[in-house]
This record gives structure tokens, C-alpha cells and sequence, in this order.
């Protein structure tokens, strides 16, 4: 996004390799946080590693553990190796949860909060009718065999109303959990006995993690802990979940959530549950009196007035534990992918691209960062020079439908506001759009990401007849850049830099016109597939013309391409890293000694990866003459963005010395993700976290990363590519897509039903296979193998 108004770089440069705590504590010392600060800051500390063996992938074990059940002084206990669930019934509630990862048994930290999982009521006056149980014992059923699902029917739980202790309301709970399963279903069936019932009738999840997210039918709202405040909301909840890097995560998912009248959240303080506790509560009877915005907790209360309760009520929930900072609600047991990897990934999703959205409040809005709850650029949402694409592009390829339609709504939201020319909105403020940068430039950056995030969605969904609705909407957007082409130069003129906007940029610039090639490429078998074939055919020519272009007027005629030419001829030149690994990574350069020579240049700038992390802006400082305003704050970073496109060279030209540069910076910045679960805006020039934190850029950019680059799995409207960076065996699922890959077996699924050409490497060189389909199909001396066929449809490729 763009650089803050005031500089900040070096606020944040002693910050390195982070606990959540501590940043939250560097955000409120140097961005004036100081309401948000959490009540431990001062004695916050890195979380020591486990010493527990760890396996490599995130895979089910061979030989999971048989399900056990055991009682206990009062406490029934039911576990399965994944999940311990432990039910008190002195306090009638679930008191313990806690989880392993890999299904070893080896327990840790409650994931519960003081009080659990429990019934309650509250009236009109605050009074809350504590539950208990008079008689009875736990019943366990199924478990004769170890391997078949086993249900403990608990005893009746009452809640008590009134000095006399009379029992209005009786809740019968059962308890079910699977073999193998990450998750144990809670169902419960409530009776109302007579009028003396209370206001209110509550099953209150209390949760000891640090961050929370919703996702309503209406949109997303997200906080964290230790506000003293709740959210009231009768839109449907389809999924409540939990992250914290120090305390794993929680995920309740309403079986029937249409059934549920309220669903409220709380951030709760440590003075009222003896320690920092967020939460949901799910309303089974009466309603709230203040809904849908944050308000203190003291100010809550039943309204005491509404529809009449209902005598039964029969609710389920399926709630997942994970000991891990990342959620398992929508995690395929099936897959074989590094755990590392597995890791980041949901991490980066769950926490960073869902968790800055704003659709509840906003439809279509997408932040820079969380909700703590401020956000250090305002109301600023939805930027597209390139932020609202990189989260776009995480949600779509999550395979979560939720997350698809939530990014959806982000690229729709900003294709409404595209103005009659084609400019697609820089951001919005609160909900007005604007076309101008912070700094003031105007940007081609989101015309071409916004394109970019619309691709994503379709290709990451399969929803082939979205875009033929809205092509002629993203054919304007191209085509306002293209209005900028001037033939006789081949390339495009334009004034504004491409996604850094405080930079001075102007005339044929670099970094507009490689973009302009990349999304081109991107473009023209769209346009075919929309029935536009002479776009598709214009789109080529200029795919190669502008390539041509770059070539034969950027090109400093030894080792890079410069800044830009003016239009009296002349040229400017700071050794820009973003256009030059853009040119590398579009396929610009085809003569392999310029490659050479360029890969050469920008390896041994100063900072090009500072600490290993990250990709430097460029090898000369853009100073206050440089930047609009005299904003020189992203002069001295290294940004996620140009990281990308790094990284994106290095995959298309898979040389050593690019392979192991790849590796090093991925693992260091998958490394930060895995210890930190959130990071900050941008590195420094020693590798060390500085700027805003809790943003999504970083995140985001591994996601794509790994699944595009080092795993592979590229896909295009025409096109389907599976080329790792390094041969490995790995089984990679996200949804309807699902690449299962080595050098004997490769199953490939993506989602939609178009025709398309499928292209895999690395497989024995001249080795003969045979699709599913019973094609017989041989290898080249690469180990390439092509075929076509359909998206949507399942391939096997074996070798024979």
C-alpha cells in the first residue's frame, strides 16, 4: 500500500522475530496506540519453542489412537489423541479442551477460558442463573470397538431461577467425537418448563486466545481480546474461530444456524475472568438490546422484550481444537504438504486475509491490517496499488466458499465505483471511493491489480460464469491503461509509479509497462474464452509489442533496464527492483546473458535482501526530490510486493544460485509467519520487522508464493502449469483444488469446466505414462508432459 504521512520506518527497527504480545507493545509506544495496549505488554516474552517431536506434514497418522473415555472426581473426560474434552460436573460445563496437533496424545494449554463452555441465564437486571446438575451420571455409547464414534450423554444440567433454586429451563447435553477427528460435536436439547424462565438463555463459549473472527451471513467482523467490549448480531454465524500464536485455536461451527436468535461476541478483560478471554455466545432464547456495533460489556443486557420463547429448543455445534496459532475448521486430513508450509499457509489465511477484512460494517471492504480495534490508516480499505489484490487472491485460493464470496465482494465493490473513462477506485475512505493516492499521484497499480484479483477469483473458484458477466467490466479496465500506448514508442506513457506512490515516476516508466506485459499474457486467453477474439488477438500483438518496447528503449545497455525515458529521450534511473525482477518474471528479457547479467546486478545491490528477508525498492535511495511530498518512507524497505516478483524471476529461471536464494528468503519469511503469526508492514536494511503491524502483506505473499511458486500449481484460463521450483513429493489440497505430485504419479484437479492444457515437469525424462483417460503419453527430454482436457475433471498421470 502506500507509504503513512509520517515517516515511521526506523520507529519499529529493533523489532525482529516477535511474539503477538510484543508487538502490540512496539504499536502502541510508536504509533500512539495507546488505548489498545494489552494489559501484559510489559512483561511480554517470546514463546519458547516446544521440545515435543514434531512430525513433517500435517498428514493423519498411519495408526490413530482409539477413543477413550474416563471418569474422573466428577470430570468425564473423552479423548481421541487430536482432542481431550473434559465436562465438570460440579460447574455443569465444559471446563478443559484441549488438543495435539498430530494425534499423539500429548496434551498442553487449556484452549478454554475461566468458565468454559456453559448454560446460562441472565435477566433484564444482570442477574445471571448459574447451571448445575441435582443427580445423574455421564452415559457413554459406541465405544465397545475403539474405532466407531462414541457419544457421552450427560446428566440433566438445570438452570436455577429465583432464591428458591426452582428449575425453569432443563438442557440435555450429548457429546460426540469421531476417530482421528480434529473436532467433537456438542448437541444440546433445551426445554423451556414455565414463565419464570430468564430473559435470556446463553450457551456462552468462553475461549483463551488473543484474536477472534466471525463470519455472519451479513460479512466479517473480527477484534481481539482484553476490550471489555461485545457485539451483538442476529445475522446468521456460519463459523466463530480463534488464533493465537501462544494459545492455539478454537472453532464453533453452528450445525443450524438459522436456529440460533443472537450471536454475540465478547473481548473480555482480566479483571472479570481472571485472565485475558474472548468469546461467543449463542442465544437460544430472548434477544439483546443494543445490536451491531461494539459497546462496552457493562452497557449489554437482555432487551426483555420480543417474540415469545420457544419451548424446545434442539441446537448442535461441531467446535475444533488445534494446540497451533492457525484454525483446522476447513483443513483436508488428506494432505501430505511440509507442516511448515501447512502452517503458514492457514495461518496467513485465517489470521492475516480474513482477519483485515471489514464486511460486516462494509461490504467489500478490505484493510491494510486488523482491527485492535483502531487501524493505523483510519478508514482507509479496499487500496488496489496492490493490497486488496493480494488478499483477494489468498481468500479465492483458500477453498473456503465463505472466504471466496467474502473476496468476491471486493473486487465487485471497486468494479462498481470504476469511473466512466475505465479508472478503477486507488481505495476508499470509509465507504467513498477515491481515484488519487495518499501521496497525491494517481497510480496505474490498480487498474492492473484489480484485473489480477479478478482472475484470481475465478481461477481459484471455478466460477467461470462470473467472469463472463463482468468481462466487459474488466475489458474497460484494461483498456484504460491501454488508452496510455503510444505505437510509435511501443510502450505506455504514464505519470504516477505503479504500487510505491510516493515515488516520482513519469513518461515511459519501467514498472507501469512491465505490468502492462504481465497482465497481457494474463488477459488475452480471457478474452478468448469471453468469445473475444479479436481482443484476445490485439492483447497478443501488445503483449509482444510493449515487450519489444522495454527491450529497445529501457534497457541501459548492460546489466538492467532503467527508471524510465522522458519524453524528450532522455532517461532516469535508479536501479528500480520492482521493475527489473518484474521484467524478469514476465518473460521481457529473452536473451540469456542480459538475464545473467541482470540477476548479477541486483544480487549484489547493498540491500537487496536485507537480512535475508524481503526484496529492497531500489539500489538508489529515492530521496525527498524522488518522492511526492518529500515522503521518502518507503525509500529505505523492502516490500512484500517486489518480493514477489523476485521470487517469481527466480521460479521462471530455476538456475542454482536462484534456487537457493529462493529457499533462503522463503524459509526466513515463512519462519517470522510461523513465530509471529502476524507481521509487520515492511522489513528495514537489516532484515528486522519495522512499520505497522498486524499487516497483511507479508502473509499474503507467502501464500502465493508457495503455492505458485515453490509447490507449482499455476493456474490460468488456458492453462494449467505444475512445476515446482525443486522436485518433491507432495499432496496439495485447498478446496476443488488438488495437486498430488512425483515423479511416478501426478493427480491433478482444478476447479471450473473449461477446456484446458495441462503442463507437467520435472518427471523422468522420456518416460512413458498413462492418463486416466487411457491416453499414452511420453515425456521429453526435460520431463515435461503435456495433454488437454477439463477443468473440474480429476486426472491421473502414472508412469508406466
Amino acid at each position: 500500500m502506500s507509504a503513512m504521512k509520517m515517516q515511521k520506518e526506523d520507529s519499529l527497527s529493533s523489532i525482529k522475530q516477535l511474539n503477538r504480545r510484543q508487538i502490540l507493545a512496539a504499536a502502541a509506544m510508536t504509533l500512539a496506540f495507546s488505548q489498545d495496549r494489552h494489559p501484559n505488554v510489559a512483561d511480554a516474552s517470546a514463546t519458547p519453542e516446544s521440545a515435543l517431536p514434531r512430525p513433517s506434514s500435517g498428514a493423519m497418522p498411519a495408526s490413530p489412537m482409539p477413543i477413550q473415555v474416563r471418569h474422573i472426581d466428577g470430570h468425564t473426560i473423552l479423548e481421541n489423541g487430536f482432542i481431550h474434552v473434559e465436562f465438570d460436573v460440579k460447574k455443569a460445563a465444559i471446563t478443559n479442551l484441549t488438543a495435539d496437533f498430530f494425534g499423539r496424545g500429548l496434551y498442553q494449554n487449556n484452549l478454554l477460558g475461566l468458565d468454559g463452555i456453559r448454560l446460562e441465564g441472565v435477566t433484564v437486571n444482570g442477574t445471571i442463573s448459574e447451571p448445575r446438575i441435582k443427580a445423574g451420571a455421564a452415559v457413554a455409547t459406541g465405544h465397545e470397538t475403539k474405532i466407531s464414534p462414541v457419544a457421552i450423554h450427560l446428566p440433566q444440567i438445570d438452570l436455577a431461577v429465583g432464591a428458591d433454586g426452582h428449575a425453569s429451563i432443563i438442557s440435555q447435553w450429548t457429546i460426540v467425537l469421531q476417530p482421528a477427528a480434529r473436532w467433537f460435536d456438542l448437541q444440546l436439547h433445551t426445554q423451556i418448563l414455565d414463565d419464570r424462565h430468564p430473559d435470556m438463555v446463553r450457551l456462552r463459549f468462553g475461549c483463551n486466545q488473543w484474536f477472534f473472527n466471525a463470519l455472519y451471513e451479513r460479512g466479517n467482523m473480527q477484534r481481539r481480546e482484553g476490550l471489555s467490549q461485545a457485539f451483538c448480531s442476529h445475522s446468521p454465524l456460519h463459523v466463530f474461530y480463534t488464533m493465537d500464536c501462544e494459545n492455539g485455536s478454537i472453532s464453533i461451527v453452528p450445525q443450524q444456524p438459522d436456529v440460533i436468535l443472537e450471536s454475540n461476541l465478547f473481548a473480555g478483560t482480566v479483571s472479570q475472568w481472571g485472565g485475558s478471554q474472548c468469546g461467543l455466545d449463542q442465544v437460544l432464547c430472548g434477544a439483546s438490546n443494543i445490536l451491531n456495533t461494539w459497546v462496552p460489556l457493562k452497557n449489554i443486557h437482555p432487551a426483555g422484550t420480543g417474540k415469545p420463547p420457544r419451548p424446545t429448543m434442539v441446537t448442535s455445534f461441531r467446535v475444533y481444537a488445534s494446540d497451533m496459532a492457525f484454525p483446522v475448521h476447513t483443513l483436508p486430513p488428506e494432505t501430505t504438504v511440509e507442516f511448515d508450509d501447512l502452517a503458514a499457509l492457514y495461518t496467513a489465511i485465517y489470521g492475516s486475509s480474513a482477519g483485515v477484512l471489514g464486511s460486516y460494517d462494509i461490504p467489500g471492504s478490505a484493510y491494510p491490517n486488523l482491527a485492535t480495534p483502531r487501524r493505523p490508516y483510519g478508514d482507509g480499505n479496499s487500496f488496489f496499488d496492490p493490497d486488496a489484490w493480494e488478499t483477494v487472491s489468498a481468500l479465492s485460493y483458500s477453498g473456503d466458499p465463505l472466504l471466496a464470496r467474502l473476496a468476491r465482494q471486493v473486487v465487485e465493490r471497486s468494479g462498481k465505483y470504476m469511473s466512466h473513462d475505465g479508472q478503477i477506485p486507488h481505495n476508499f475512505n470509509g465507504k467513498v471511493p477515491t481515484d488519487i493516492a495518499i501521496s497525491g499521484a494517481t497510480q496505474s497499480g490498480p487498474n492492473v491489480f484489480w484485473v489480477m484479483a479478478c482472475m484470481d477469483y475465478v481461477l481459484g473458484t471455478g466460477d467461470e460464469s462470473w467472469l463472463k458477466s463482468h468481462y466487459s467490466t474488466i475489458k474497460r479496465a484494461v483498456e484504460w491503461l491501454l488508452d496510455r500506448y503510444d505505437p510509435k514508442v511501443k510502450l505506455v506513457k504514464f505519470t504516477g509509479s505503479l504500487f510505491i506512490d510516493v515515488f516520482i515516476r513519469y513518461g515511459y516508466t519501467l514498472d507501469t509497462n512491465m505490468a502492462t506485459v504481465g497482465l497481457l499474457e494474463l488477459m488475452a486467453p480471457v478474452s478468448e474464452f469471453c468469445g473475444d477474439a479479436a481482443g484476445a488477438h490485439r492483447y497478443r500483438e501488445l503483449h509482444q509489442a510493449i515487450s519489444e518496447g522495454i527491450r529497445a528503449k529501457l534497457w541501459n545497455g548492460k546489466d538492467h533496464f532503467v527508471t524510465q525515458r522522458n519524453t524528450n529521450g532522455s532517461i532516469r534511473d535508479l536501479v528500480d527492483y520492482d521493475g527489473n525482477f518484474g521484467a524478469l518474471a514476465f518473460g521481457v528479457v529473452n536473451d540469456p546473458t542480459w538475464r545473467a547479467a541482470m540477476f548479477s546486478r541486483l544480487d549484489n545491490g547493498p540491500h537487496t535482501h536485507p537480512g535475508g528477508r524481503g526484496t529492497w525498492v531500489s539500489e538508489k535511495y529515492y530521496g525527498p526530490t524522488d518522492c511526492y511530498n518529500g515522503n521518502t518512507g518507503d525509500s529505505a524497505t523492502a516490500m512484500g510486493r517486489i518480493w514477489w516478483l523476485d521470487m517469481k524471476a527466480r521460479h521462471r529461471y530455476p538456475t542454482i544460485s536462484n534456487c537457493a536464494m529462493f529457499s533462503r528468503t522463503y524459509q526466513n519469511i515463512r519462519g517470522d509467519l510461523l513465530a509471529d503469526t502476524w507481521l509487520t508492514e515492511r522489513y528495514n536494511a537489516r532484515g528486522q520487522c519495522i512499520r505497522t503491524p498486524y499487516y497483511h502483506e507479508y502473509p499474503e505473499i507467502v501464500s502465493m508464493v508457495m503455492r505458485t511458486m515453490r509447490y507449482g500449481i499455476d493456474v490460468h484460463m488456458d492453462r494449467v502449469i505444475i512445476r515446482p521450483i525443486e522436485p518433491m513429493a507432495f499432496d496439495f489440497q485447498m478446496g476443488q483444488l488438488r495437486v498430488t505430485y512425483s515423479p511416478d504419479r501426478v493427480v491433478v484437479q482444478v476447479p471450473g469446466q473449461r477446456k484446458i492444457r495441462y503442463e507437467i515437469f520435472h518427471l523422468a525424462p522420456h518416460g512413458s505414462y498413462r492418463l486416466s483417460n487411457g491416453l499414452s503419453i511420453k515425456a521429453d527430454a526435460a520431463g515435461r508432459v503435456e495433454f488437454s482436457g477439463n477443468a473440474g475433471l480429476t486426472y491421473v498421470l502414472q508412469k508406466i
